[in-house]
């Protein structure tokens, strides 16, 4: 019941960041000449720069955690309906890239976006640098997820099975209480900073 209640709620934040993003933004737009709308951007920009290197060094970690003890589940349970499942969930993946790689080269185009260069601000830079690389990068972390998830499974590697059931554990936990409080406000600064520099506006 929690569970539904946290994914019912998280497309509400994520609606409701971005709505204050966006009027945040046109209305640093309008009132850019004051020298609050100046620091006030200076806090936007450090955020969201902060916030962008939180997520990037999450994403392999979440891979890792959540791929590979996915493959070991499957190996240990396996059931008639396990091999469809497979394939439906690769082929929907497969297709939901498709569609959203259709619909960005057909609506990105006709975005209202203005071209007049007096229009378009330029955002102040962050008050501090904090770059958190990731330590692999994200295909790198999915080849040796699978590839752990299936050599674990093939050598029925006991303590590297539940050390990866802990990692999916611990991914989940970093999910929950990271980074989906994160994501909405990185939503809702990106959208702040777009609406300021002009991309909103005809």
């Amino acid at each position: 019941m929690k569970k539904k209640r946290i994914m019912a709620s998280f497309p509400i934040r994520i609606l409701a960041v971005s709505i204050l993003g966006l009027l945040a933004g046109l209305f640093f737009n309008a009132t850019r000449t004051m020298g609050l709308t100046s620091g006030a951007l200076n806090l936007v920009v450090t955020a969201r720069y902060v916030l962008s290197q939180l997520i990037t060094f999450l994403a392999p970690v979440i891979i890792l955690g959540l791929m590979a003890s996915s493959i070991i589940s499957v190996k240990k349970d396996p059931t008639p309906v396990t091999a469809p499942a497979i394939r439906i969930t690769y082929f929907s993946m497969l297709g939901a890239a498709a569609f959203a790689s259709v619909l960005g080269y057909l609506i990105i185009p006709r975005l209202p976006v203005s071209t007049d260069s007096l229009s378009f601000r330029f955002l102040p830079d962050t008050l501090f640098e904090l770059p958190i690389p990731a330590p692999v990068s994200a295909l790198s972390t999915l080849v040796l997820a699978i590839l752990l998830g299936f050599g674990a499974c093939w050598t029925n590697a006991t303590r590297t099975k539940e050390l990866l059931q802990e990692l999916r554990g611990i991914t989940l936990s970093l999910m929950s209480r990271i980074l989906l409080p994160v994501l909405p406000a990185y939503i809702g600064l990106s959208l702040c900073t777009l609406a300021y520099q002009g991309y909103f506006i005809k």
